[in-house]
Order: structure tokens, then C-alpha cells, then sequence
């Protein structure tokens, strides 16, 4: 990617344009995408100034090679398309859609409207048909190649695509963004296109990537938003949530939250002291290119192999 005049990025969290390119990711212009996919195109990372949130800004190039993705989108290929499987030390292994909702289960009411935003094939709304009975489904997705798959699950109402005002009006009780929020333009846009549906019993269920604990998530070129639970729950809050359940420990490289809507009141952006994060995030880097030229050095000519095929080892 060519390099971009800083001062025409607007930060995706709080519209400021104090945004400042920070690093590439890894040693060689490969990055990867979300559904395991390797690209010939370099992870360009920005930092805003104002709020500290670690994001990515693609030329039209990379945009539109990551759009051409999303219409061919093979997720979970790598397990015959699987949900990932987690393995909590006090129970059984279970998906982790599985495992949060038994979390949140006592939560909720027996009966309500649940709108699961950027459904991918449906994980979402297949463990929430097993698991909540007695409540209506609907299903948001910027494209439809799952769309039937997704409308044969049990208590499924509706599909709806391309732009978030296609959703039919409804007071929505519970509202998912499973590792959705990571591939939004705007996440503030999004949550105030989202706000018609809010009511004063709305509550949210947010699973993202945790870039703290998972920094090769940089490496990933779709990800446009890199959060750590802190900067997740900061955003949220700014928007009118209250946290209720923090899920961190749920799923060891996910930041998992679930909020209850307030209606406080909006927001315009968020101001956080960014020195620390911007050293951190730089010395992440480091370390990324560390490990990578210490595993060239240690195989060189040498045949190995590695344990995992998840987006890291990738």
C-alpha cells in the first residue's frame, strides 16, 4: 500500500484526524484474511491520537480485493466449515457461541427478538435456535451467499442484506456482533444506524478478537479495527451501554462483552492518553518481525512443520 497523507484519515472510532501510521506487520508484503486466505498485500498499521484506537485504511486496490473476498467468503474452511471449538477447564469442549450463551443465558428473558448482525453461515443463530426456544431470529449480512442456509434454520424470521435499514423494524431484546465489528468502515456508524432498534431492555453480545492477547490479528487484512477489551468497552459505553458480563476469560484471545442499553446519550468520540498504547503497539510489531526472523534463521534448509493451522500459524 502506497503511503497515505495522515491528515485525510479520520478515525473510525472518534472522526479525529489525528491518525498516525505506525508499522507494517511481519517481514514480507503477505498478509492474511479473516477466512485463512494468504494475500500479497502488506498490514498497514494507524493509531488515532485522540481515542488510541489501532486501526487499518486500504488504498482502492486492497479494498476492492478484500471485497472480491467477502463475495467468495469460505469461513471456517479450514474445519469443513466449524465453528471453533473451545475447551473451558470446568466443562466439556463446546463451540464458543455455545459457551457464551450459557453464560448469558440467565440473563435474558424466555421470549424476545434476537438480531444477529454480519451472521456469516449462522453459528450465531444455530445456537440460538437450540438454546433460546422461544425467541425470533433475524439475520443481517452485507452479502447473501448464505442466505438460504441461514432462513432453514429453526425460528429464523428474516434475512436481510446490503444496508442495515433493510432490517425490519422491530424492538430488538438482544443484539450480536460476532466477530463483525473487526470488519466495520465505521463502527460508530454503525451503532447509531443500530440505535432505531435499541429499546430500554436491549442488550448486546460482542465477541471481537483481542488484539492484546492476539497480536498476529494484525496481520489479518480485513480486519480494519483492532480492539482490546478496554478500548471495546470505552466505545460502548460512550454509546449508552452498561457492561453486565465481562467474558474475557470465556475464550482466551477474544475480548467477549454483554451490555444492556441505557439511552444516555450519544457521544461525539472518545480522548484517551495514547502514549503508552502507541508504545506498546510499536514494540508488538518489533516483536512480530523478531519472531518471524528467528523461526527464518531457525529453519532455514531444514524441513518443520507447525502445530495449528489458525490464522497465526498462517
Amino acid at each position: 500500500m502506497g503511503k497515505m497523507s495522515e491528515n485525510t484519515l479520520q478515525c473510525r472510532i472518534c472522526r479525529s484526524y489525528l491518525v498516525e501510521e505506525i508499522g507494517t506487520v511481519g517481514v514480507k508484503p503477505i498478509s492474511v484474511t479473516s477466512d485463512s486466505k494468504l494475500i500479497e498485500k502488506e498490514s498497514v498499521v494507524f493509531i488515532c491520537g485522540q481515542c488510541g484506537h489501532i486501526q487499518k485504511f486500504h488504498d482502492a486496490q486492497t479494498a476492492g480485493i478484500i471485497a472480491d473476498n467477502y463475495s467468495s467468503y469460505d469461513i471456517y474452511h479450514l474445519s469443513n466449515g466449524s465453528e471453533q471449538v473451545v475447551f473451558p477447564t470446568d466443562s466439556s469442549s463446546k463451540t464458543r457461541t455455545q459457551l457464551v450463551f450459557e453464560k448469558i443465558i440467565g440473563y435474558i428473558p424466555e421470549r424476545g427478538n434476537l438480531l444477529d448482525i454480519g451472521s456469516g453461515n449462522g453459528a450465531v443463530l444455530k445456537t440460538a435456535s437450540q438454546m433460546l426456544g422461544g425467541w425470533k431470529l433475524f439475520s443481517y449480512d452485507v452479502v447473501d451467499r448464505f442466505k438460504e442456509e441461514i432462513l432453514k434454520i429453526t425460528n429464523v424470521i428474516s434475512f436481510s442484506s446490503t444496508s442495515l435499514e433493510t432490517i425490519p423494524f422491530a424492538e430488538y431484546d438482544l443484539i450480536t456482533l460476532w466477530h463483525s465489528l473487526e470488519h466495520m468502515e465505521s463502527p460508530l456508524d454503525t451503532f447509531e444506524r443500530l440505535q432505531r432498534y435499541f429499546h430500554d431492555s436491549t442488550n448486546i453480545l460482542i465477541q471481537v478478537p483481542d488484539v492484546i492477547r492476539n497480536p498476529f490479528d494484525l496481520a489479518i487484512i480485513d480486519h480494519v479495527s483492532h480492539f482490546s477489551k478496554d478500548s471495546l468497552l470505552g466505545l460502548l459505553s460512550a454509546k449508552g451501554f452498561i457492561m453486565v458480563l465481562d467474558g474475557s476469560e470465556w475464550v482466551h484471545n477474544c475480548a467477549t462483552l454483554f451490555l444492556k442499553y441505557e439511552g444516555s446519550g450519544w457521544c461525539p468520540g472518545l480522548t484517551r492518553d495514547v502514549g503508552p498504547i502507541k508504545l506498546e503497539l510499536s514494540d508488538t510489531l518489533l516483536w512480530i518481525r523478531r519472531v518471524l526472523l528467528e523461526m527464518d534463521d531457525l529453519i532455514r534448509g531444514r524441513k518443520f512443520g507447525i502445530f495449528g493451522m489458525g490464522l497465526s500459524s498462517l
